[in-house]
């Protein structure tokens, strides 16, 4: 008779092909229970890989990289036109402008473009705030505390000229300054000439009424007030010598158009330190002396400070007109500190 096949060896489980061989061998063998019970387990083994194979999550599909965000053609035309306009402005303003557009073009090229769009906002600020467009919806009121200034100041002016009285050279040449921003729609510089022309009308008529004064900070505050304006005369003396310097060279027609940022270098210099100076001649309280005192000694060196600026060390030397602005101004903080001091 013939022999039953071997048993599966326990060690080893067999692949569905060999389960299937031995089955149909049981069966030839006569050995129906061992192929019924090899088919079964056969059976069991495919539903229990069918049940995992539907178990099994859904292979990650492969990511598809997104496209990178490119600058819109907006901000690139913003960037564009704020290049032109910065190169317009001189010293280090211009400087600073400028090194905040290479950032915003690194912003750019990262796709960064948020930050892009802030940091373009604020510079647009700055460029409109230095070539006084910013705000335009101001300017009709702006053209109206003007006008009304510049009323005042002739009538002021003429009763001096009448009269013979005050430095009438620098009223003028202030008044005239004034004029000139007012009249390129620079209201804000206009105003702020306006408040040293009429700190020189006060003088004048101060000298023609009064005594001179022995109150030492009023002394002072005329004499930045007076400095100031001497400084004034001779940046517009200089930008009048390189204007004619220039108005006749090929390639230097722009020059003329740009050499006003001179006067820009007096903003630096503003009338902060005599309004301290006023403050301190009016004070009557020796602990707010003190205090007032203080303040003003801080202000006299941030004026240091913007003497000791690229600017003024190197105007004195422009080869065009003979000026002694930086030594001049330096000299009379220095009469100033002494008070402050004393």
């Amino acid at each position: 008779s013939r022999g039953t096949p071997a048993g599966p060896d326990p060690g080893c489980r067999p692949t569905a092909p060999q389960a299937k061989a031995r089955a149909i061998a049981q069966i030839k063998s006569g050995d129906l229970q061992g192929a019924e019970r090899t088919i079964a387990a056969v059976e069991a083994a495919i539903s229990k890989q069918q049940q995992r194979a539907a178990a099994a999550p859904d292979p990650a599909p492969t990511p598809v990289a997104e496209p990178q965000e490119q600058a819109p053609p907006a901000q690139l035309d913003a960037v564009s036109a704020l290049q032109e306009k910065v190169k317009g402005i001189a010293g280090p303003a211009g400087k600073k402008l400028s090194d905040a557009l290479a950032r915003v073009t690194a912003l750019l090229d990262a796709n960064n473009l948020k930050a892009a769009d802030v940091l373009i906002a604020r510079i647009t600020q700055a460029v409109e705030k230095r070539t006084g467009t910013a705000n335009p919806a101001n300017q009709p009121q702006k053209a109206a505390s003007w006008a009304g200034a510049e009323t005042k100041l002739q009538e002021a002016i003429a009763k001096l000229m009448q009269a013979g009285t005050g430095d009438l050279g620098s009223i003028k040449q202030a008044f005239d300054f004034a004029r000139k921003q007012a009249a390129a729609g620079n209201y804000d510089k206009a105003m702020s000439a306006v408040a040293l022309t009429a700190g020189l009308v006060k003088e004048a008529r101060t000298k023609a009424s009064k005594p001179a004064t022995s109150d030492p900070f009023a002394k002072s505050r005329q004499a930045w007030i007076n400095t100031r304006a001497g400084m004034l005369r001779d940046l517009e003396g200089l930008k009048s010598a390189i204007d004619k310097a220039t108005s006749d060279e090929q390639g230097l027609e722009e020059v003329q158009a740009k050499s006003s940022v001179l006067l820009d270098y007096l903003d630096g210099l503003d009338s902060t330190l005599e309004t301290a100076l006023g403050r301190l001649s009016e004070a009557s309280d020796s602990n707010q002396s003190d205090g007032l005192k203080s303040a003003a000694q801080k202000i006299v060196e941030q004026y240091r400070g913007v003497l000791d600026t690229d600017f003024f060390m190197a105007v004195d030397k422009n080869g065009f007109v003979d000026t002694n602005i930086r030594a001049t101004a330096l000299n009379a903080l220095q009469e100033v500190s002494a008070v402050l001091n004393a």
